[in-house]
């Protein structure tokens, strides 16, 4: 895959800042003005403001899967197997 894909979002890293718990957050700001704050571990060593950051989602069917079991099970344990 090329890393210039057309599909790939583009955000610009506004600022870092601590949130409540002490860590370090950054808040993305995307071309559209959107804004995303994540913590600043989940991002490449270097991250700083100003940074610019490509991000691309990929679908985790494995993932939604064992989710969806997981809450299937707990309903089960709470009210009792469907009839």
């Amino acid at each position: 895959m090329s890393p210039d894909r057309q599909d790939d979002l583009i955000a610009t890293v506004d600022e870092i800042e601590e949130g409540a718990s002490g860590e370090r957050l950054a808040v993305l700001v995307f071309d559209d003005g959107q804004k995303l704050v994540v913590p600043l571990e989940r991002l490449p060593d270097g991250t700083r403001d100003g940074s610019v950051l490509r991000a691309r989602f990929r679908l985790d069917r494995r993932t939604e899967r064992e989710r969806r079991n997981e809450v299937r099970d707990l309903q089960r344990r709470l009210f009792g197997p469907e009839e």
